[in-house]
């Protein structure tokens, strides 16, 4: 029951924020709220086990990713980038960051996970590694990705865009992998 009180707890934040009741939860379960009483003694402690739900399954497929033999780096790279906003589940910007600014010792939570680039790095210094990738700044990328992230999770932007989250997501793994400009051709416009 736990399970299925926090699933839902997700789907309420991303229609209300974190502004959602207890008689809410109720009701998008059809349970009475002495069932979400006999599991959570308040809606803090669902917002706190929700994040270490979150943040737990994060880190533990960042595992997965890094010791799997079969993906290539870019996968890996593509996979672990995805991981943050495919397990958040939270699709709009403002309801997401109303846990910062409601609920700030959980928000520390995640915030050590958006900080935690490691993984991420050891992906990045293989492909270097090998060639696959060129030397670059890692923490400029790490800013750039962050940003970039928690913008195309931004339900409103994904309506506006006609995108998918995965369409969007592909476009700016591309855009970032491969930039903007044709091969050969920046400054050709010149000639």
């Amino acid at each position: 029951m736990k399970d299925k009180i926090l699933d839902a707890v997700v789907d309420l934040i991303n229609m209300k924020g974190v502004k959602f009741t207890m008689d809410d939860i109720a009701r998008s379960l059809s349970i009475s709220k002495r069932t979400i009483y006999e599991n959570f003694s308040s809606k803090e402690e669902i917002i706190d086990q929700l994040v270490d739900k979150l943040c737990d399954r994060i880190r533990k497929r960042e595992i997965e990713i890094l010791r799997d033999p079969d993906m290539s780096v870019d996968e890996k790279l593509r996979d672990i980038t995805k991981l943050m906003a495919q397990d958040l589940r939270i699709t709009n910007e403002a309801h997401f960051y109303d846990i910062k600014k409601f609920y700030p010792e959980q928000w520390k939570k995640f915030q050590e996970v958006f900080d935690d680039w490691e993984p991420t790095f050891e992906i990045l210094n293989i492909g270097v590694e090998k060639g696959i990738l060129r030397r670059f700044n890692p923490f400029v990328l790490r800013k750039l990705l962050s940003t970039t992230m928690i913008s195309i999770m931004d339900k409103n932007f994904l309506d506006e865009s006609g995108l998918t989250f995965d369409e969007c997501f592909k476009e700016m793994l591309d855009i970032v992998s491969f930039g903007i400009v044709r091969d050969g051709e920046l400054g050709e416009d010149k000639k």
